[in-house]
């Protein structure tokens, strides 16, 4: 917290009080970071009753149950989102996909997902969070995705033409028939200060390995912090 107050001295920061959740088992992580996010809730709305004037409130997509605060205190809210927005088109969808499935994904095996605005899928390659559609952690999720267009808007780390295809099918309200989809404001590509170059801030080698490929001749593959990939 040091290092970020220090590299953005225009943003204040306030550590919130962690609240108490007590010791019960979980099925899966998540849910119990989920479940005190959620209990923060009273801290949150009394700090931002101290405030003189509140114009936005963003969280993080696992701060979805801050949108009753928000809505309480009749403050607009947005999500944070620094994913894909294929993921987010993806994620928006699920609520209609995924209950009128013939199974879970984990017993799709290979099947051919197909989502709006962006190419196929395996069931298999999707989310472990997701696979077994009577988990509690897919349960959780699936109503993390249904209250998410509650918001007043997402801000994507992406940029217009490189993920056209999912924001035409989100500013068209192909992931969320039937429900107003809201606004999706791309603010990306974002980067970390002084995390771009080499060493003294010299370019990186591997950007001039980059360069020196053919055009169109280097796949780029990104699977967030729990990704990973074979040896092969």
């Amino acid at each position: 917290m040091a290092r970020l107050s220090t590299a953005n001295p225009a943003i204040t920061f306030r550590l919130l009080p962690v609240p108490s959740c007590g010791k019960g088992h979980y099925s899966h992580p998540v849910l119990r970071t989920i479940d005190v996010l959620r209990a923060a809730n009273p801290s949150l709305r009394e700090f931002l009753r101290t405030l003189p004037a509140v114009d936005a409130l963003v969280v993080d997509m696992f701060c979805v149950d801050a949108l009753d605060v928000a809505a309480e205190l009749d403050i607009p809210a947005y999500f944070f989102f620094a994913s894909a927005v294929g993921d987010l088109a993806i994620m928006l969808h699920l609520p209609y996909y995924y209950p009128a499935a013939p199974c879970s994904f984990k017993d799709m095996g290979k099947t051919v997902l197909h989502f709006p605005g962006v190419p196929p899928i395996r069931a298999l390659d999707m989310s472990t969070t997701m696979l077994d559609r009577e988990s509690d952690i897919a349960k959780e999720r699936l109503r993390h995705y249904t209250r998410m267009p509650e918001a007043r808007g997402f801000l994507a780390n992406s940029f217009d033409w490189l993920e056209a295809r999912a924001l035409e099918a989100l500013r068209y309200g192909l992931c969320t028939p039937g429900r107003p989809t809201p606004p999706v404001y791309c603010i990306g590509p974002l980067v970390l200060p002084g995390q771009t170059g080499g060493s003294a801030g010299g370019r990186h080698a591997c950007l001039e390995w980059l360069d020196a490929q053919p055009e169109r001749g280097v796949v780029f593959l990104c699977f967030g912090s729990l990704g990973t990939f074979s040896a092969a």
